[in-house]
């Protein structure tokens, strides 16, 4: 059985009675009038819909597929549409193949570029090092502007 709603979650718009509505005056967001022309709530993550089995809008960390709403893959903000793939990940994530993959260890931003991962934005007191296998690597004791994992331009104030 669907939940009937007071129109627009509790305010009605216009001349609404009694969840009352019609194609030429609709519900509010996350309503749709049905058959019998009462307001009822549509499938949870959507924002608009034309029934509780269609959604035309989702919302926010939810994506449509044929009109059903689907969460999001974890670590995902956005999806192409009308699929799971995902178009943008959260920031200590990077996009490979339409999937969110972890960043390093240590590392606050990366980017993928085929199969090769780049820390843009490391760990305070962290370096991108990318000799052998790629990975931040921990910068010397007291450096406070490091120019490699082993090497500093600038000591940190009472250091030199």
């Amino acid at each position: 059985s669907l939940d009937l709603l007071t129109c627009d979650s509790g305010t009605c718009k216009g001349a609404y009675l009694n969840n009352q509505c019609s194609p030429t005056s609709p519900c509010g967001s996350g309503l749709f009038c049905n058959p019998i022309g009462i307001c009822d709530k549509c499938q949870t993550g959507c924002s608009n819909c034309t029934s509780n089995t269609f959604c035309t809008s989702p919302m926010p960390g939810y994506f449509l597929i044929n009109g059903a709403v689907t969460p999001l893959p974890r670590f995902c903000l956005s999806s192409v549409y009308n699929s799971s793939y995902c178009s943008t990940c959260n920031i200590t994530y990077y996009l490979m193949n339409g999937a969110c993959n972890a960043c390093p260890s240590n590392c606050n931003y990366c980017t993928a570029y085929g199969t090769n991962i780049t820390c843009n934005i490391s760990a305070t007191n962290y370096w991108w090092n990318t000799a052998g296998t790629p990975s931040c690597t921990k910068v010397i004791a007291n450096c406070a502007t490091p120019t490699s994992a082993t090497a500093c331009s600038m000591c940190a104030a009472g250091y030199y």
